[in-house]
């Protein structure tokens, strides 16, 4: 797994950083990407889950709408 960072090089291949390091890195390094990965994926479908019912338009109370709004320049 990688995740490209950073400006694009001269030559105008996207730089990439493997997360879980190279297959020669050390086993704690691996796991350390592994972990930082997948903590990332299930804080991403957390955080999708609790805005769905704003971006399908579903009808919610006010006070669940106004949680929502994290931010004054939202409303």
């Amino acid at each position: 797994m990688s995740i490209g960072l950073g400006r694009m090089p001269v030559d105008g291949k996207p730089r990439v950083v493997p997360v879980m390091g190279k297959a020669s890195a050390p086993p704690w390094r691996r796991q350390q990407g592994a972990l930082f990965a997948g903590i990332f994926v299930v804080l991403a479908v957390a955080l999708s889950a609790y805005f769905y019912p704003l971006w399908s338009a579903e009808v919610i109370p006010f006070d669940y709408w106004r949680q929502h709004m994290w931010l004054p320049s939202w409303i």
